[in-house]
Parts: structure tokens; C-alpha cells; sequence
């Protein structure tokens, strides 16, 4: 794992005095409503509850902070004798920087897989924007969830590689693991650096304790050693057909999953005016690849089965030596009947291609 540049020791009594100092952000934590839970804007700093930090990962990813689920990418006027292209309503010049507290390493590393498709040397100026003024504050995972299996995809529960800070929870203070110069800037904005202190050398052991507590905690495993060599004879294996039988094709895997980035492209319009507009789409509906001839390439539930279990652990891995799968285990959580992607990847041991 990446190492931080510095820590830091903040009692949690002075938390709030803390985010109370960051005037120029907008702070979004996990909030729990009756039968999901999300990050929402904390509108007043000095309501904020410790609770929020022991939820679960939240049901629904902040991976909308970054790429939304609907956004607004430019407006236009035909009213004309020549088309006016015009900025969008919620002009992202006119909303601050976000600040996303208690962020899981899992969640902060599906944005980095993001990254790997948006900010290329084709560059998606409307991700990059929201990317740029976001900063992520993470939590370390001290409970894994029963379908964690982060340590199966390259990762770790303590894993702060992809956050701007990492905090991991000592009991009456949190270790603060200071990685990115976004980090150390929120750090900084308490000038005379009265609230926090130096960990000393049980406080760093504590830590790592905690960390190998951690992942000694998450006991599922998905066996991911060589699968996208393997993967490479299994196209037009009958496996894919029996494992696909008892998919709904409700797409619950794609919406909640932290690194799926399908999205279509509509024009929105009224009168004269209108918006260009992107919105997230599913690779698991039918409609997505259909062609305007009428033909579809993934005509049948097995093939978009497979092109989602092909793009996770074969295609992204090819092109980024890396899973595109960071063991959140919301779809496993989720999906209405119990289609599991740790027993897709473990079961393909036992298919000969």
C-alpha cells in the first residue's frame, strides 16, 4: 500500500471544530435513511453525529459525486439563424469544492479506476471538473461488510492510496493519513495547528494493528490468480448460459456498483431552447446495444452476463493491469436473487474451455 506523507492525531472531540474551519467547502457524509443509506450534505456542521462513521458502506456509492447520474453538459437556443451553445443551469464555475467525509478505500478506489477511462488523453472536461474540486476524507474499515472482498482485487480494508486523507478510528481519537497535497492543505487551514498533535509510537501501532484486525475480518475470497488468461477460452463457453438463468436483468449491479460508467447521451428540449444531457445507462439492458438497424450484438441475457463479468476481470485488467472490480460486494449485497460475482469468478476453475 501506498504510504502517507504524514500523520496526524485529532481527538474526536474536536472534529467538528475542525470541519467548522473548512468555510470553503460543502461537507457530504453517509447518512442512513429508513431502508438505504447515502452521502448527503451536512448543512450544519455543529448537528453533525459521530454516527455517520459507524455505518456500513452506504447502500448507494459517491461515485455521483464525480460522475453523476444526471448531468447537464451544455445548453443550446434554435432560435436563431445560427444555433447558441450555452453553459448548463448548475454551471460548475458557481458551486464550491465538496468534501466528502467517511468515504470507504474501496469507493476512493473505484474513482481511480474512473480516472483510468475519463481523464485520458481524451480528456472529459465535465469529469475532470468534478474531480478537481472534490476532496475525498476517508474512513478505514475497522467491520468489513459479510461480502467485502477487497483483498481479493488488490486492495485492503486500511488501503489509502486513493484518498486525499485517510482516517482510521483509535477509540477517543483518529489517526490522521495525510496522502495528497489536497490533504494536507485541509490540514493546514487550521493556521496555528492547535488541534492536532503528533501520534506517537502506540498510537502507529494501533493503527497497523487495527489494519491487520481488519483484514483478518473479511473471509470471503474470490479466486482472481490468472483469471483473465482463463477468461481469454471461455467466450463461447455454455457457462455463461447457466450461470445467467435466474438474472432479472434489473441492472441493480450496475447502478450501485462504484466503477461502472456506462451513460447515454440525450438532447432535452422545449420550445426553442434545450440541454444536451448525460445520464448513467446498464450494459445489463438489452437496449443499450441495440443498433439503429434493429440489431443486437448482445441479443440475450447471457451475453450481457458475460460482457459485464468480461469488462470487470479481462477487458480492464488487459488494458490497465488492474481489476475493474474493487470488492464493495454491493452487487452480491443487493441483487434481488442473489446472483453472486465471488461464485461467477471462483466457478470458472471448474469449467474446461
Amino acid at each position: 500500500m501506498t504510504e502517507p506523507k504524514d500523520v496526524k492525531l485529532l481527538a474526536k472531540d474536536r472534529l467538528k471544530t475542525w470541519l467548522g474551519k473548512l468555510q470553503n467547502y460543502r461537507i457530504f457524509a453517509p447518512v442512513q435513511h429508513e431502508n438505504y443509506s447515502e452521502f448527503a450534505e451536512i448543512q450544519d456542521i455543529s448537528t453533525i453525529s459521530e454516527i455517520f462513521l459507524d455505518l456500513f458502506n452506504t447502500t448507494i456509492s459517491p461515485k455521483d459525486f464525480i460522475l453523476p447520474q444526471t448531468e447537464c453538459m451544455f445548453g443550446f437556443n434554435t432560435n436563431k439563424k445560427s444555433p447558441e451553445i450555452m453553459t448548463c443551469r448548475n454551471d460548475d464555475e458557481a458551486t464550491p469544492n465538496r468534501l466528502v467525509l467517511g468515504i470507504r478505500p474501496c469507493d476512493s478506489l473505484a474513482i481511480a479506476a474512473l480516472d483510468c477511462t475519463f481523464d485520458t488523453e481524451f480528456k472529459d472536461t465535465y469529469y475532470l471538473s468534478n474531480r478537481n474540486r472534490t476532496v475525498l476524507i476517508g474512513l478505514a474499515c475497522q467491520e468489513p461488510d459479510e461480502n467485502c472482498f477487497c483483498t481479493s482485487v488488490g486492495s485492503d480494508p486500511h488501503d489509502g492510496s486513493a484518498l486525499d486523507i485517510m482516517l482510521v478510528d483509535l477509540g477517543d481519537s483518529y489517526l490522521f493519513k495525510i496522502y495528497t497535497e489536497k490533504g494536507q492543505q485541509l490540514i493546514d487551514a487550521n493556521k496555528d495547528n492547535s488541534l492536532f498533535e503528533m501520534p506517537s509510537d502506540d498510537d502507529l501501532k494501533t493503527g497497523d494493528d487495527l489494519s491487520k484486525d481488519a483484514r483478518a475480518k473479511i473471509t470471503r475470497k474470490m479466486a482472481t490468480a490468472g483469471k483473465p488468461e482463463k477468461l481469454s477460452g471461455l467466450f463461447e463457453s455454455g457457462y455463461w448460459d447457466a450461470i445467467s438463468k435466474k438474472c432479472l436483468g434489473c441492472g441493480i449491479c450496475t447502478y450501485l456498483c462504484p466503477t461502472c460508467y456506462c451513460f447515454d447521451i440525450t438532447d432535452e428540449k422545449w420550445g426553442t431552447k434545450g440541454e444536451r444531457v448525460r445520464t448513467w445507462d446498464s450494459c445489463m439492458y438489452p437496449e443499450y446495444t441495440a443498433h439503429a438497424s434493429g440489431y443486437n450484438p448482445r441479443p440475450a441475457r447471457m451475453n450481457r452476463m458475460r460482457n459485464r463479468v468480461y469488462h470487470k476481470f479481462k477487458y480492464y485488467p488487459d488494458l490497465h493491469d488492474k481489476f475493474g472490480c474493487v470488492g464493495c460486494g454491493r452487487c452480491i449485497s443487493y441483487c434481488p436473487v442473489n446472483v453472486d460475482i465471488i461464485d461467477i469468478i471462483n466457478g470458472i476453475d471448474e469449467v474446461n474451455e
